[in-house]
């Protein structure tokens, strides 16, 4: 359906790995997943 062609920096880009591989997602699912471990953590504290 797409046929995306991702040019730039392999390190931005994520390289073969296209966007998956990319170092901008990683830090985004690692803001993600401290976000929901806080909001467990605040409300298993509240129950």
């Amino acid at each position: 359906m797409f046929n995306m062609i991702i040019s730039g920096n392999s390190i931005l880009s994520g390289g073969n790995c296209k966007i998956e591989g990319s170092i901008v997602v990683l830090f985004v699912n690692l803001i993600l997943m401290f976000g929901f471990v806080m909001a467990k953590k605040k409300r298993d504290k509240n129950l």
